[in-house]
């Protein structure tokens, strides 16, 4: 009996069976001393599952698992904070330990492992920054004249929210207008008016 059992089974079946099992085996392993949180389902994880609120279901997990949970998306595993004092613990007590940046390939690719926002926290990057901030303050950031600047914005950005007449309207577009309008006072010299039609094409295929 047991000789007819094995008789039918072939190697490649075998080879499905072992390897379906360490997939999964894999899938459901959490690294020691991982965080808890939802798996999801295999290839995938949890994107399925965020819909079109993904922090509203973030949130409701964080009730479940806590205010430090662990999430797979994709291939990834994802550690979310989900109170405040963790993000300050996390951020701004152990800024050096959390400042780090995953390695993809396609941002390695296009700059070459140069920049600030996308390469990984090293003396490389320190000295990138040293002198990113030595730039900047040629052209006024952190002096005065830059906070006059931005404080002037901050009025140009309250009309505008405040011309929807306290309609429900997604402020994104203002936001990012004010932004760059900051950049382009510092870089330019002059700010543009939200409703300047060059302005709105330049915004609209940065945005593309």
């Amino acid at each position: 009996m047991l000789q007819h059992l094995l008789g039918d089974i072939n190697v490649s079946s075998l080879v499905i069976f072992f390897t379906a099992f360490l997939a999964l085996y894999y899938w459901y392993t959490r690294p020691k001393n991982f965080p808890p949180g939802p798996r999801g389902v295999p290839f995938l994880g949890v994107i399925p599952f965020l819909g079109n609120y993904p922090e509203r279901v973030m949130r409701k997990w964080s009730k479940k698992y806590g205010p430090v949970m662990s999430v797979r998306m994709g291939r990834e595993d994802w550690v979310i904070l989900n109170d405040y004092e963790n993000i300050q613990k996390a951020l701004v007590k152990q800024g050096h330990s959390f400042s780090g940046r995953p390695d993809i390939p396609v941002f390695t690719q296009i700059n070459n492992g140069m920049g600030l926002l996308t390469v990984d926290y090293n003396d490389h990057w320190k000295m990138q920054r040293r002198f990113g901030i030595t730039t900047l303050r040629g052209f006024g950031v952190g002096k005065r004249s830059m906070e006059d600047r931005i404080v002037e914005e901050v009025a140009y950005l309250n009309d505008a929210i405040r011309s929807h007449n306290d309609k429900p309207f997604d402020i994104l577009g203002v936001l990012s207008n004010a932004v760059s309008n900051n950049i382009c006072s510092i870089v330019m010299g002059r700010r543009f008016d939200y409703d300047d039609e060059r302005y709105k094409e330049i915004m609209f295929r940065l945005s593309r």
